[in-house]
């Protein structure tokens, strides 16, 4: 039962008509009236110019218990301006709300949603349902009360994903996700399905911002797999359709990420971190992305020199490992360019520069700015983006571990 309904009067030629949801009905020539019967709100406000409530308001009053909330007559941007103040005035905070539209005067339906999308944020507004009396649209002269809030999935959906995309932020992307796959329309096996994809996308954007590149192309792999096997589903109930795009577009933005096969310490491999290195920089992570980079040059030298990646190593006087392969960068950090021309590989020198340059920018991020020259941070984004993208681009799929040159 929700606490508040919100509905429409207009100066309209009302008919009488009998409104009918699930296994209820009311014969009225209002829907206000019929809104009070099915759904036995505890207050019911009316939106009403002064107009409508001199043709209805007393004929309304006289057959259920509103409150009127007086909306001016809208001319002109100022007066939508007006109207939405009011209505957002008049819900009360923390309310669960129904929304009706059926006697909606042009763009008012549009306002509601406007309403609505600012009070669930604003004022905490849980929104139970947006209804919609469909006069006589139920083939025997009755007028089916028609359920619109799936529609409103639309916008959590467009929000839910723009999160995502910006800031990698998976959270209400795997709510929407529950919630699909909860919905008693979508059947057993498909919620089955279904429910997975929102938990395997919370794990991968987990392993993402803890920076787990092993955990991370296990993760992409599955999320994958799970999508291409719940597409099928959501296809079979309309309401599940936008998810299905939502689904698609998932998996071809981690198909390079999932398709490593193999080692991250291959070709494969090392290209499915470069992609997520993009991720990072696409999503504005500038620690992740830093630390990533670093660490796949780490890697790059570990294999190239027969080391163990995936050992600490020990320290002098033979540090193995990882630490052995940072020694090396040291080394080769110390040399000039000159010397660097001579004494290494064509792609062991662009290696050297490219530790050089992230060491730099690196070491400003990591001890915070604490210096007497710190670069500024619009600066240090800027340099940094350039340079990470030549990271990731230098770690192309196809690049060739084993040669020299």
């Amino acid at each position: 039962m929700p606490h508040t309904a919100l509905s429409f009067l207009g100066t309209g030629q009302y008919s009488p008509t009998t409104y009918t949801w699930k296994d209820q009905q009311h014969t009225t020539r209002f829907m206000p009236v019929a809104l009070e019967s099915l759904f036995e709100p505890e207050r019911l406000l009316v939106a009403e110019t002064p107009g409508a409530r001199e043709k209805h308001g007393e004929a309304l009053r006289q057959s259920c218990d509103v409150t009127g909330v007086e909306v001016p007559k809208a001319t002109d941007e100022d007066a939508w301006w007006r109207m939405f103040n009011v209505l957002a005035d008049t819900v009360p905070q923390g309310t669960t709300l129904l929304v009706d539209i059926t006697h909606g005067f042009r763009s008012q339906p549009f306002l509601s949603l406007a309403v609505i999308m600012y009070l669930r944020v604003v004022k905490d507004v849980e929104v139970e349902r947006i209804v919609y009396g469909a006069y006589e649209a139920g083939g025997d002269g009755t007028s089916p009360v028609v359920d619109l809030t799936s529609f409103l999935n639309l916008i959590d959906w467009a929000k839910a994903t723009d999160q995502f995309k910006q800031y990698g932020d998976a959270a209400p992307l795997r709510d929407m996700f529950e919630d699909l796959a909860d919905e008693s329309a979508l059947g057993s096996q498909a919620a089955l399905r279904l429910k997975p994809a929102g938990e395997t996308l919370q794990r991968l954007t987990r392993a993402l911002t803890l920076n787990r590149p092993l955990e991370t192309l296990d993760e992409a792999e599955d999320l994958i797999e799970v999508l291409e096997g719940a597409m099928d589903d959501a296809m079979n109930v309309p309401p599940a359709v936008p998810a299905r795009r939502l689904m698609v577009t998932l998996a071809q933005r981690f198909a390079p990420i999932g398709h490593a096969e193999g080692s991250v310490f291959t070709s494969r491999g090392l290209g499915a971190q470069a992609a997520m290195l993009r991720f990072y920089l696409q999503t504005r992570q500038y620690l992740q992305a830093f630390t990533l980079a670093r660490e796949m040059l780490v890697s790059w030298v570990c294999v190239h020199h027969d080391l163990d990646p995936l050992e600490r190593g020990q320290s002098e006087p033979d540090p193995q490992g990882r630490r052995g392969a940072r020694a090396l960068l040291r080394e080769w950090d110390l040399m000039d360019s000159e010397e660097r021309s001579e004494a290494l590989a064509t792609r062991e020198n662009d290696i050297a520069r490219l530790w050089a340059d992230l060491r730099l920018l690196r070491n400003d991020i990591a001890h915070a700015g604490f210096s007497h020259s710190p670069t500024p941070s619009e600066e240090l984004i800027e340099e940094g983006e350039a340079l990470l993208s030549t990271v990731a681009d230098f770690f192309d799929p196809h690049t060739d571990l084993t040669g020299s040159s």
